[in-house]
């Protein structure tokens, strides 16, 4: 079984230089200064079939490990394989995470074996740690990364206490078994170690395990990048949700804001507008972003000059104070607002931000200051505010009135005229009470002593349309006599105001205390920070205190000393600009340290400058930038191409390997289309395959070439594309690359294909050769075979008259001498007839026209049989005789020649057992096959004799004449049991110690095939 003999010079030359061929094993030249009529062919034949078996089984293991991407999974597959193999055995020795040691991933031994030694050492297998710097083979393996071909035992004794490594090599019965050692890498460093065991190895089976080595190296290798992959997709998501919030809170903010805010970009662009813009002009959102403002109708033409010379001005750095444009609506009014604008960054790029503040009622104020100032003209005329004079009588009558109050009753002069108050208001005022009654309250009050009085008035214009006003009444001497005079202001639009002020002070304080943000109001005095006036719940959550902790203190006395900017410089610049933001740390009640994001506005509040300032915690952000810089610093120095590209497949991201790989320039990435790097015979294949495939399915992989733009160069890459999608609706967003360079692998692939040829073309010419001479050597087989059936035959028919005439010339013989002589004839005679009929046995046992005559016996039922047709030779030999074997174990045997097999060992057994000895017979049921035992406590053997103890003609004991055994009665056993499917050996502890003949035989089923749904059989 497997070839135990010393490799021929040729095959040491044929595997010296072995290169990868379907599996990858190499291969030299044939060299034609061997002479192959030397070999032995037998033996080479055996050696070829063995290899053969290896390099099936490693391919095995490859095709299913290759779209593995589970590391245990990985393991799995290789122990099933290797133990199925029953050839050979495994084991994974990975490094620990401090590289110091190393532990059992995988191992392919018996289980029961197993569980001894981990009963022997205390440990589990998967907890044992092993530190190979104290195995010399381990550390040249780990550190140099050499290739080992061992005896196994040497490994043990190594690694192991003297006396433990003893009891190993004696449990997993390692004395002759040979290993191959070899190292496995991972992310081009070695990880760990593979190791092949088994007693048939040679040094020609090295570079068929260094090749699986280089297959489980390259498997976790893709594992390894998979997770990476994930982990750089997961970041990425992470980083779109962060910006999308940080855009829903800006936006929230920006639009809570009344005033109209556009930001545009440094070209006059508008970038984005809150909803005062589009309350006060009725243009739309979508009539206005993208648009420049100069080919817009939204301002006048000198409008559009002011804002276009200060924009110019601020993206150069210089401050404009405010400054007053008109804003022309949709619907063709023009409004007069004050513009203060301020220059930021807006997504990385120079943008201004212009707040527009509506100056209408303000320019109304100043106009009618500048009418009552003037002398020249009539206040009465011209006043703003209604003006009417009346008389004091019962009736109270108009007897005069500026143009206004003309304005504000919807009439004309003579429709006032001779009309009370009375006739232009409602029957009730607000609170009620009946109108008439309250005017002549008010006049009693006047008339009572008091200068005027003010108050707020529903009037009613001629139409009926009712307005409020504010009325103030004051009495007035004309030429020695009393009169009433009445100013009246229209102010339904500041009611409205003042309604809408309060919603927005309502709409003020849910937002301050209901905001996600850290909110707080503080004041200045002689230019240093107040107490906090306000702080909202988000606030004294996050520092710890309660707000009447807070309200007792100042921002400076929560900032982090280690961090605080210069006090008096900060309020210079708060003071010039009105608008901050900066960073900086506060710290908790508890101590911690919070890092904020604070926003600081100076507002007036109560005629007073009052700071308002809105912070964010960055505590994950600052995580999240630091993971990120360490991530892009990763994939920018990543030796692999690494490329992202918008769906149109423009590229927007290229790191330095890729620049290097396809002459593109850092700047210029932007600017290339993906196209522009394939070579145009595969842009077909391209079009055709891989993106209907990354479309279809979310990715692809394979071989691709990639053209260097500057130079022309085209290098080979095994490339993997796939898309980005947005965690929630699932859409895709960009396309990812992963590319690694395999231009050498595909030029050593060419030559590869080449050696390939030239050892197909050298097998060819060897198998010849082969078959010569192993035909050959079956025809000297069988001359051999067909010339020991002759001489049997021939030596046994001269045979015949000894045997049956000289027991009776002994019987008559009286004289004892000649009698004696006789006696010694006879046993002589009776030897070489046992011998002859085994020798002929033997012979038709190795024809291949002999045939057996199989039947379905009873395991049980044939091995008592036996006992008992041999209890007599038990009975003298005062032997005893136990039989374990299952009563359920039915086998399709030849009955006769099987007897005869179980003969030959119970009587082989009992020859070599003491007086009084015990032999035991056990089964074991493996599945498919039956292992039959036969135990005995006799004189035992040794290595070398159980390694002939099967050989033709082979006696445990040379130096013993033992007449009645042939040397040939285990050889037959060993053809006997050949013949029936199975293999039959030997097994011993030493001399004095007793023997165990082991043999198999295939199991015949009791039970129907199960059959599944489909009509399958299971």
């Amino acid at each position: 079984m497997g070839c135990r003999f010393e490799e021929p010079d040729i095959i040491k030359d044929l595997r010296e230089e072995e290169k990868l061929g379907k599996l990858g094993v190499k291969t030299l030249e044939f060299k034609e200064k061997h002479q192959i009529d030397n070999l032995d062919f037998n033996k080479l034949d055996i050696a070829f079939k063995d290899h053969l078996n290896l390099v099936e089984l490693i391919e095995e293991i490859t095709v299913k490990i290759h779209d593995v991407v589970d590391e245990n999974e990985i393991f799995r597959i290789i122990e099933n394989q290797i133990r199925n193999s029953e050839k050979y055995s495994a084991s994974i020795l990975l490094l620990t995470d401090d590289k110091t040691k190393l532990r059992i991933a995988c191992n392919s031994e018996e289980t029961t074996k197993i569980k001894k030694i981990e009963r022997l050492i205390g440990k589990k297998s998967s907890n044992y740690k092993i530190s190979y710097k104290k195995s010399k083979i381990y550390r040249n393996i780990i550190d140099e990364g050499k290739t080992h071909f061992v005896k196994l035992k040497d490994v043990i004794i190594e690694i192991f206490p003297k006396i433990t490594a003893k009891i190993i090599l004696k449990i997993m019965n390692y004395e002759e078994t040979k290993d191959v050692l070899t190292p496995l890498y991972r992310n081009n460093e070695i990880c760990g170690l593979l190791a092949i065991t088994s007693s048939d190895l040679g040094e020609y089976c090295i570079p068929s395990i260094k090749n699986l080595a280089r297959h489980i190296s390259l498997s976790l290798d893709k594992i390894d990048k998979q997770n990476k992959i994930k982990e750089v997709n997961k970041d990425l998501i992470k980083s779109k949700k962060m910006l999308e919030e940080s855009s829903h809170y800006f936006r929230n903010l920006f639009n809570s804001i009344a005033d109209p805010i556009a930001i545009v970009d440094s070209k006059g662009k508008f970038l984005e507008i809150n909803e005062g813009v589009t309350k006060y002009t009725n243009y739309t959102r979508n009539e206005l972003i993208g648009k420049n403002f100069l080919t817009t109708k939204i301002v006048t033409k000198k409008s559009k000059i002011i804002l276009l010379t200060n924009l110019t001005k601020r993206m150069a750095g210089i401050n404009i104070k405010p400054y007053i444009v008109n804003i022309i609506t949709k619907d063709g009014d023009k409004l007069p607002f004050e513009v203060n604008a301020q220059k930021i960054e807006y997504f990385g790029k120079p943008a201004d931000i212009v707040i527009f503040r509506d100056i209408t009622e303000r320019i109304k104020t100043e106009k009618a200051l500048k009418i009552s100032e003037d002398k020249y003209r009539t206040l009465f005329e011209t006043s703003d505010e209604g003006i009417f004079i009346a008389d004091l009588n019962d009736d109270i009558k108009f007897i005069d009135c500026n143009p206004k109050s003309l304005k504000m009753f919807g009439c004309k002069k003579e429709d006032i005229i001779g009309k009370s108050p009375i006739d232009f208001s409602p029957e009730y005022q607000s609170e009620g009470l009946l109108s008439k009654k309250l005017v002549f309250e008010k006049i009693n009050d006047l008339l009572n002593g008091l200068n005027n009085i003010s108050f707020e008035w529903k009037h009613k214009q001629i139409n009926n349309i009712e307005f409020d006003a504010e009325v103030t009444l004051a009495i007035i001497e004309l030429e020695g006599k009393k009169y009433l005079q009445g100013i009246i202001r229209d102010i339904t639009e500041r009611k409205k105001a003042e309604i809408s002020l309060k919603e927005s002070e309502e709409k003020y304080r849910a937002l301050f205390f209901n905001n996600v943000d850290l909110l707080f109001m503080h004041g200045l005095d002689d230019d240093k920070p107040t107490n906090f006036i306000e702080v909202n719940e988000k606030f004294c959550e996050t520092l710890e205190y309660t707000k009447e902790e807070l309200l007792e203190m100042n921002p400076w006395d929560l900032t982090d000393k280690h961090m605080q900017i210069d006090i008096n410089g900060f309020l210079v610049k708060l003071k010039e600009e009105r608008d901050v933001l900066f960073e900086t740390s506060m710290i908790s009640k508890t101590g911690n340290k919070i890092p904020l994001e604070i926003h600081n506005t100076i507002i007036r509040v109560n005629s007073r400058n009052t700071v308002l300032g809105i912070a964010r915690d960055i505590t994950e952000r600052k995580t999240a930038e630091e993971e990120l810089q360490k991530l892009a610093a990763v994939v920018k120095h990543s030796g692999e191409l690494v490329n992202l590209a918008t769906l149109e497949g423009k590229m927007i991201f290229l790191n330095e390997a890729g620049e290097k790989m396809l002459g593109i320039h850092p700047n210029q990435v932007k600017k290339h289309m993906i196209y522009d790097v394939i070579p145009k015979d595969l842009q077909f294949m391209v079009k055709k395959q891989v993106v209907p495939s990354i479309i279809n399915k979310g990715f692809w992989e394979g071989e691709l070439r990639y053209k260097n733009i500057e130079t022309n160069d085209e290098t080979y890459v095994y490339a993997l594309t796939f898309l980005i999608e947005d965690p929630e609706t699932n859409k895709p967003l960009y396309l990812a690359n992963v590319s690694r360079d395999i231009t050498d692998q595909k030029r050593d692939g060419i030559k590869l294909e080449k050696a390939h040829t030239d050892l197909k073309e050298l097998n060819e010419k060897l198998e010849d050769k082969v078959k010569d001479r192993t035909k050959q050597i079956h025809d000297l087989l069988q001359q051999k075979d067909e010339f020991i059936n002759q001489l049997g035959h021939d030596l046994k028919n001269p045979l015949g008259p000894l045997v049956n005439l000289l027991p009776i010339v002994e019987k008559e013989e009286k004289d004892p001498t000649l009698k004696e002589m006789l006696q010694v004839i006879n046993r002589n005679i009776d030897y070489m007839k046992n011998l002859v009929i085994k020798t002929i046995q033997l012979a038709r046992l190795n024809s291949s026209k002999t045939e057996f005559t199989y039947e379905d016996s009873n395991l049980l039922d044939i091995i008592n049989s036996t006992v008992i047709s041999n209890k007599l030779l038990f009975k003298e030999s005062r032997i005893y005789i136990k039989n374990n074997v299952s009563k359920d174990i039915n086998i399709s045997i030849d009955k006769l020649r099987f007897e005869e097999l179980l003969n030959n060992l119970l009587n082989n057994s009992v020859k070599f057992s003491k007086e009084s000895g015990r032999i035991i017979i056990d089964s074991k049921n493996d599945g498919d096959f039956v292992t039959i035992s036969i135990k005995d406590n006799g004189i035992g053997m040794t290595d070398k004799q159980i390694k002939f103890m099967f050989d033709e003609f082979y006696k445990a004991d040379e130096s013993r004449h033992d007449f009645d055994s042939s040397g040939l009665g285990l050889s037959i056993s060993k053809k006997i049991i050949e013949k029936h499917g199975g293999k039959i050996w030997a097994e011993s502890d030493g001399l004095g110690k007793g023997s165990t003949f082991y043999f198999t035989l295939p199991i015949k089923s009791n039970e129907k095939d199960d059959i599944n749904l489909n009509g399958i059989i299971k």
